[in-house]
């Protein structure tokens, strides 16, 4: 038996890992639609798994209010709306959802160049080192992944979440900081979809123009630096969106 992918947004190892993972993905892309009963026995066999480890792996799904279950009827996927599109997992598993990288697109532009204003009014130093470590790792990560033949965009994503990350805990508004963190599996998702084929040149000088408004406690430039950003990063979305379509 081949073994299925991993792919939650979460750590977890073994058989149980791939039942949930991989039957989360199915439902969330669409592959076992709102209404389907599954059917236990056939995943068992398919992954290999005990009745025991087929029961935990279906709880964490109920608990992501993917899946219920009913007397007579069995385990079934629940309609869309009830899914907690909030979960780390239930978002990583959406990695491909243009629909998911449009709303987060939308959320962007209506938190963080707020997030910026307040930053540019109540950064510390500290604030504005951590700005700075993570801008530099972007540009070397950039550097890198452009030059090298494997792939190194992860150091990028990785720094580009940090920066976000960064100005969100420098408003010291602990609800941007939560929000920011509810928001990042979708933004891992995205910037590995979208920046090793669509990221703009301008890509490290949009990020330094908003840690320059902010570093200089200007708000206003903060706000606009940061609104730019983002509808490059629009751009870019629709960019990636266009060459799907061509590709298929």
């Amino acid at each position: 038996m081949s073994t299925p992918p991993v792919r939650g947004g979460i750590a977890r190892r073994g058989l149980h890992a791939q039942v949930v993972d991989t039957v989360g993905h199915r439902i969330v892309v669409g592959e076992l639609e709102p209404g389907s009963v599954l059917d236990l026995g056939a995943l068992e066999a398919e992954f290999g798994v005990s009745h025991t480890a087929m029961r935990e792996a279906i709880k964490v799904l109920t608990a992501k209010q993917l899946l219920d279950a009913r007397p007579k009827l069995g385990t079934y996927v629940v309609p869309r709306v009830h899914w907690n599109l909030l979960d780390p997992d239930v978002m990583a598993w959406r990695d491909a959802d243009v629909r998911l990288q449009e709303e987060l697109a939308d959320a962007r532009v209506m938190m963080e160049p707020a997030a910026a204003r307040l930053a540019a009014m109540r950064a510390n130093e500290a604030d504005l080192e951590r700005l700075r470590v993570a801008l530099e790792l972007m540009g070397t990560g950039l550097d890198d992944a452009r030059s090298a033949s494997d792939d190194r965009w992860d150091d990028v994503v990785d720094a580009d979440v940090e920066f976000h990350a960064a100005i969100a805990s420098a408003t010291g508004n602990e609800l941007f900081e939560r929000l920011q963190r509810i928001l990042v599996p979708a933004m891992r998702a995205r910037d590995k979809a979208i920046l090793p084929k669509h990221h703009d040149v301008d890509f490290i000088e949009h990020h330094r123009n908003v840690l320059d408004a902010i570093a200089a406690r200007d708000p206003e430039r903060a706000g606009e630096a940061m609104i730019n950003l983002l509808a490059q990063s629009r751009r870019d979305l629709a960019s990636h969106a266009g060459a799907g379509s061509t590709d298929r």
